[in-house]
């Protein structure tokens, strides 16, 4: 009996740690699906912030690291800083476009960039080994942190109070009517960032480039406008029972 007891226990003891290991991995994993890539963007934006000087650099090779995940291009070029010469392979700013890989990363890296090519390249001034070829955000962490964080204020827009012409309550009753349009703006603007994050992950080039920033809102705000018409015409089709 003791024995029995005893062993009881022991699984008692190594179920914890077990458990206590999953959690943490779950709370990780969640914990990377909304911060993760938002947290990569900043680091890319404070990588750009640093690397203000540009020089000029020639292309020494050019290819494309693959995994079983995806592949990543691979750019090497040198460039001259007061007098010194330095030789890089960082593609862009942050961690995720230089150590990751993601499915038809480089695909096109070979018919842009051809060795003995003059490039523009920007570098740290404290910092001159420090350099990227391309000088903007990678698309997922920009466009995963729109279609993440767009969903959940897509959500969370949908759960605040709706007017209705008997009254107001609770959105998600089984009472109908038209919703008002500070709700309308919020879903809409949800929506719209979680579309235009999804465009950017599957259509944008690998890395969006900060003289295209303004092309990049002005397709946000389109699809934002296309988003609050369709719940505008949803509206009135809820305001307009049919007879």
């Amino acid at each position: 009996m003791v024995d029995v007891r005893m062993r009881a226990v022991f699984k008692r003891l190594i179920s914890l740690p077990l458990t206590i290991i999953l959690v943490a991995l779950v709370a990780a994993m969640i914990l990377a699906l909304f911060f993760g890539a938002p947290a990569m963007a900043v680091l890319e934006t404070v990588d750009m912030l640093r690397m203000r000087a540009t020089t000029q650099a020639i292309v020494t090779g050019v290819g494309v690291v693959t995994a079983d995940e995806g592949s990543r291009p691979k750019v090497a070029y040198q460039y001259t800083v007061n007098g010194t010469r330095y030789v890089s392979r960082h593609y862009a700013p942050g961690w995720w476009a230089n150590g990751g890989t993601w499915t038809g990363g480089g695909s096109d890296i070979k018919r842009r960039f051809k060795i003995a090519q003059a490039v523009l390249i920007h570098y740290q001034p404290a910092n001159p080994g420090r350099a990227c070829l391309e000088y903007g955000w990678f698309k997922w962490s920009i466009g995963f942190s729109l279609a993440v964080w767009g969903m959940v204020f897509s959500r969370f827009a949908g759960k605040t109070k709706i007017e209705m012409r008997s009254g107001q309550v609770q959105q998600g009753s089984d009472e109908k009517g038209p919703p008002h349009i500070p709700g309308i703006w919020r879903r809409s603007a949800g929506n719209g960032m979680m579309w235009s994050g999804g465009l950017l992950v599957f259509f944008a080039p690998d890395i969006l480039p900060v003289t295209q920033v303004g092309k990049y809102l002005a397709e946000f705000l389109a699809v934002t406008v296309l988003c609050t018409l369709y719940q505008l015409s949803q509206r009135r089709a809820v305001v307009t029972p049919d007879n």
